[in-house]
């Protein structure tokens, strides 16, 4: 499936937040990197990852392959903000504001006790400001607060993957409800600690509305 071809991929039907699940933590600046870190004690499943990689994002519909893996790793998440037109229906076009060109955003995926270092790039021709939440993260905003990223700047911050489940991730730049309907929203899964059950093919998709003027 084409990922830059939306007018496939927008439902008819209002999209809708999943519920999220968190813990307390707080957020401390480590260079220039922001850091959320639990307060407490951490288990040794959650220790020191060993490794560093790369994370594989995937256009809807597709997700990126289970997790085999069975200790942390530090993820490095690249993500960038951009604003093109693209097809909505037959000969109507739109002003998409994207994470990585696709409506939704590219899903991400992750385990319980990985250290993600996400870095948010704006594109040099936006007009306008992006930034990050992702509901995965119950510290500042979710990463929001660090990632405020103007045109041609690139910000990025850390944080600990502590809670598994499944949760949507968007802008939060005021209006934020402006940026969400535009496009800017996507799903990041937290894996559990020993994975997940096999199944056939996994998937993805989401539901939204969008109204524009007559004969626009």
């Amino acid at each position: 499936m084409n990922s830059t071809t939306f007018s496939s991929h927008i439902s008819r039907y209002p999209w809708r937040w999943l519920a999220t699940m968190g813990g307390v933590i707080a957020a401390l600046t480590c260079g220039s990197i922001a850091t959320v870190e639990a307060q407490g004690t951490i288990e040794t499943s959650l220790a020191v990852p060993a490794s560093v990689i790369t994370a594989e994002l995937a256009p809807p519909p597709n997700v990126p392959p289970t997790i085999t893996r069975r200790t942390p790793a530090k993820v490095i998440v690249e993500l960038e903000t951009i604003e093109k037109r693209a097809p909505l229906a037959d000969g109507v076009d739109y002003e998409f504001w994207t994470f990585n060109g696709t409506v939704p955003g590219p899903f991400m995926r992750v385990r319980v006790g990985d250290t993600i270092e996400l870095h948010l790039k704006n594109a040099p021709d936006s007009k306008f400001p992006h930034s990050i939440d992702l509901h995965a993260v119950t510290g500042p905003h979710g990463g929001a607060m660090l990632t405020q990223t103007a045109p041609s700047q690139t910000t990025a911050f850390q944080w600990k993957a502590l809670n598994p489940g499944l949760y949507v991730y968007h802008c939060a730049t005021p209006l934020v409800p402006h940026h969400v309907a535009n496009g800017m929203y996507g799903l990041i899964l937290v894996e559990p600690e020993y994975g997940l059950a096999p199944v056939d093919r996994e998937f993805f998709t989401s539901c939204k509305e969008i109204f524009i003027p007559r004969g626009r």
